[in-house]
């Protein structure tokens, strides 16, 4: 029930802060009445961060026709996996045609962008568990209507440049059958594969979250 769902939401949110939050800008004060660091120079170490540059894909495109953006190895492992499966006759975007998008929802984002995304949901889940309506991006939610979450800028491996999302969309065969990415990634199926064998892991509780780093099991 709507009790139930925010106490689950009080214990998740505490336990991320607790995690991401540590102590960071305690040592110069660089810490708003959020508690959330300023910069990313005051956040604690993020496990297996790879020490590269943030570059642009030549190859792979996100849900708005850009191409994305992330760590050098971390896009190559994306190149790797979508052209193999371009190359097998698979298309992507909802059209067959596969020019309206691209397979990919987000990737890198700034500390700044993330921050902020956290802050307002912070803030939108303060209005939900009080029963008012909420605010994100602009648009007014009903309180009957549960505020996403948005992970802490210190901990996410977006803002790393070591993650992707993928968008909520599908793919064609060579025969016009249509699989949507949400129905290959929870059967195991081409796209499944083709993201495991380029050395990308998902995380267990979302299926759309690609990343380096973040995982290390073989198969979920």
């Amino acid at each position: 029930d709507n009790a139930a769902a925010k106490t689950e939401i009080n214990a998740a949110e505490s336990s991320e802060k607790n995690k991401a939050n540590g102590t960071p800008g305690t040592s110069n004060g660089s810490v708003d009445a959020s508690g959330v660091p300023a910069s990313i120079d005051q956040c604690p170490n993020v496990k297996n961060v790879l020490n590269e540059p943030i570059v642009r894909s030549t190859k792979v495109k996100n849900a708005y026709g850009s191409f994305i953006q992330g760590k050098k190895s971390f896009i190559a492992k994306l190149e790797k996996a979508f052209t193999s499966l371009e190359a097998e006759g698979y298309v992507f975007g909802p059209g067959q045609d596969g020019k309206s998008n691209g397979p990919v929802g987000d990737s890198y984002r700034s500390f700044e962008t993330q921050r902020a995304g956290h802050l307002n949901i912070l803030e939108a889940r303060k209005n939900w568990e009080a029963g008012k309506p909420w605010t994100k991006n602009g648009i007014t939610y009903p309180a009957s209507k549960k505020p996403p979450w948005v992970a802490h800028p210190c901990k996410g491996y977006h803002v790393q440049g070591q993650a992707i999302d993928l968008n909520q969309g599908a793919y064609y065969t060579k025969g016009g059958n249509k699989t949507t990415f949400k129905d290959d990634i929870t059967s195991h199926g081409p796209l499944y594969a083709a993201l495991y064998d380029a050395g990308v892991r998902r995380i267990s509780n979302e299926w759309w979250h690609w990343s380096v780093g973040e995982a290390s099991h073989e198969k979920n």
